[in-house]
């Protein structure tokens, strides 16, 4: 099954924001999988992983694609850099602890991701266009916000 019939099938949101979280989902796995094999080994294809063990990898390596990026605004809100949560995820492997930590650290990258960024759903992977790290009463930002909006999907107005 490809991800668009998946995707298609999940009431209240558009059909192309569905399928580009799909695809960002897909791409993540992808890229855990890569670097669970490079650092532990071929076995881990055959041996069952934690599930906090996983998830704990996908958002450190999510957070050090942000960080090569020159993307740093989880720093600046308090959370760890995706170094440090990929040395806890693999000091604690697995448990109560961990588990914790990472949907706590989740829970705080997905609220600081609805935060500071902008989201291009039009385009065909989920990809933000630039970190917020302004209020509304800062003519900059409006004027940021106000030229992606005329430029959008090649739109020429808002």
């Amino acid at each position: 099954m490809d991800s668009s019939t998946v995707v298609s099938e999940i009431d209240g949101f558009p059909q192309a924001f569905s399928i580009a979280v799909a695809e960002e989902a897909r791409l993540d796995a992808e890229i855990v999988g890569k670097w669970l094999v490079a650092n532990l080994g071929e076995t881990v294809r055959t041996t069952p992983l934690p599930g906090e063990l996983i998830l704990g990898v996908a958002l450190g390596l999510r957070l050090c694609r942000w960080e090569v990026s020159m993307i740093q605004v989880h720093l600046d809100n308090g959370l760890p850099s995706g170094p440090q949560i990929l040395a806890k995820v693999i000091q604690e492997w697995a448990g109560p602890e961990l588990r914790e930590f990472v949907l706590s650290v989740g829970t705080r990258i997905t609220q600081v991701c609805h935060e500071k960024f902008l989201w291009a759903a039009e385009t065909p992977n989920l990809g933000f266009l630039w970190a917020v790290q302004a209020d509304e009463n800062d003519e900059q930002f409006i004027e940021c916000v106000a030229d992606f909006l005329a430029h959008r999907g090649g739109k020429d107005k808002p």
